[in-house]
């Protein structure tokens, strides 16, 4: 197996089905790769995204993986309403330490974690509604909405 990590985001979807999943994603023309190739592919076009098969969860279910930096602007909410299912996502960027957690069942977001210590911002729900309270007094801060963009 070919790891991914830095400069990546994930998706994962319980109980998914990898067409319905690349529909909702509004993704085209799929075809069959294996999963280095898929890696390879996602590091090198920015706007690729490669599916897993569904894979055994701890729970006795299974997750489908979508990768792809691209993940980064899905509106998980929407696809987990789409798909009737729960949906996590999972985000990284190693040059300006960031990091994001959702968690997101029936189309409600559960939980989220996000950590950016290029700015000095770090934290979970509370933390994000306190940043943007002082965001809003100090317009100098980097803008809350800002914080998920991968370059």
């Amino acid at each position: 197996m070919v790891g991914f990590g830095y400069k990546m985001v994930w998706v994962a979807v319980r109980a998914g089905e990898a067409e319905a999943i690349f529909d909702a994603l509004g993704l085209s023309q799929p075809r069959t790769v294996d999963w280095p190739e898929g890696v390879r592919a996602v590091y090198q076009d920015h706007g690729a995204v490669a599916l897993t098969p569904a894979l055994p969860g701890a729970d006795g279910t299974t997750w489908t993986l979508a990768i792809g930096q691209s993940l980064s602007t899905v509106d998980v909410c929407e696809l987990s309403r789409r798909l009737d299912r729960e949906v996590q996502r999972f985000g990284t960027h190693r040059v300006v330490e960031w990091h994001r957690l959702e968690r997101v069942v029936s189309g409600t977001l559960v939980r989220v974690f996000e950590e950016l210590q290029g700015v000095g911002y770090r934290g979970g729900y509370d933390a994000v509604r306190r940043y943007a309270r002082g965001w809003r007094r100090d317009r100098s801060a980097a803008a809350p909405g800002d914080l998920a963009i991968l370059p």
